[in-house]
């Protein structure tokens, strides 16, 4: 055997230090020593999920909205998000503006060409027409919003007291009684009468206004005789599309014209007593002695099924109708097309 062989087995037999040999204990560990399993039974079994309770659904506060119910709904901005109030409505075909009672105006309902965007500020009147809108601010001028391809929204200057906007133009009455027509006219809209009014009311295609002694003066189109009125003294008017509909003093109402191929009797007042009157392109609407309103005329989607309430005023447009209810909140039925029967 080589000498360096014999060196390192001489080593290792002396035990060199670091070279030990490892003791393994291989005997079996002590069971009683461990520590025993925890008992099964001793565990709480978990807790049906059907004894949790479940969180409380949120309700807000009506036109409220928010994760604290703390956001007013679109629209909506009276105290509390309450509704807002009102001192007049103009009904149009497919929108409805509103005098508040802070004279601010809102306007709900189809927003084509911005007709129910009014500018900011403190307003009088207001009044609408097909696709376009018009106030009269403090002071008398008149401001209008919406289409304007005709120059219906063109106001000439000077200081009015009423409007009556149709279809592509719009008529004034000024400070003095006589009354100013500007845009569009295929029928004679833009041309009134001479003499002196105390009301204006437009229709679709043709205006009537009230004289200072009572009577009754129309202008524009008149196909159906919408344009021919008794020779009667009346307080207030009411304008369709192809009617007029007048208020005589003791109370009761007189309709003129109808419209050949739609005529449902929109033109035909029941035997009652009204204090105040509204009409659409079919149908037309009565505010009666206690409060309660009563329609006639093409029955659809609703429009003559007002809802229960006292009102002091209605109007309709082409599917829908409207009111102003006593406590001065818009109230509206009919078809809800683009939110027009939803008012703030």
């Amino acid at each position: 055997m080589p000498m360096r062989s014999l060196i390192i087995l001489s080593l290792l037999s002396l035990g060199w230090p670091g070279c030990a040999t490892p003791v393994v204990d291989d005997s079996p560990a002590d069971v009683t020593d461990t520590q025993p399993l925890v008992d099964v039974t001793d565990i709480p079994a978990p807790a049906d999920v059907t004894d949790i309770p479940a969180p409380a659904d949120v309700v807000c506060p009506e036109h409220t909205t928010g994760e604290d119910c703390a956001d007013c709904l679109s629209g909506w901005g009276g105290p509390g998000c309450a509704a807002m109030t009102f001192t007049t409505l103009s009904a149009g075909d497919f929108h409805v503006c509103g005098l508040r009672t802070t004279g601010a105006v809102a306007c709900w309902g189809d927003d084509v060409y911005g007709k129910t965007a009014p500018p900011e500020g403190g307003f009088v009147a207001v009044a609408v027409g097909f696709d376009h809108s018009c106030g009269i601010v403090e002071g008398g001028d008149v401001v209008c919003w919406g289409q304007n391809d005709l120059g219906q929204c063109d106001a000439p200057e000077g200081a009015f007291v009423d409007l009556a906007p149709n279809t592509h133009s719009t008529c004034g009455l000024r400070a003095d009684g006589t009354i100013a027509c500007w845009g569009w006219a295929h029928s004679g809209e833009d041309t009134p009468p001479s003499g002196t009014f105390t009301t204006l009311v437009a229709g679709a295609t043709h205006s009537c206004g009230l004289r200072t002694d009572g009577t009754v003066d129309c202008w524009g189109w008149g196909l159906y005789g919408q344009t021919d009125p008794p020779e009667e003294v009346f307080t207030a008017l009411a304008l369709g599309l192809g009617h007029s509909c007048g208020l005589r003093p003791d109370g009761t109402a007189a309709c003129w014209g109808h419209h050949d191929g739609y005529d449902y009797g929109q033109e035909l007042p029941p035997e009652d007593t009204f204090t105040a009157l509204g009409a659409g392109d079919f149908h037309t609407c009565g505010v009666r002695d206690d409060g309660s309103v009563v329609c006639w005329g093409h029955d659809h989607q609703g429009k003559l099924t007002p809802p229960d309430g006292t009102f002091t005023a209605v109007g309709g447009g082409n599917d829908y109708t409207c009111g102003l209810q006593t406590d001065g909140t818009a109230r509206c039925w009919g078809w809800d097309e683009d939110g027009v029967t939803s008012p703030p």
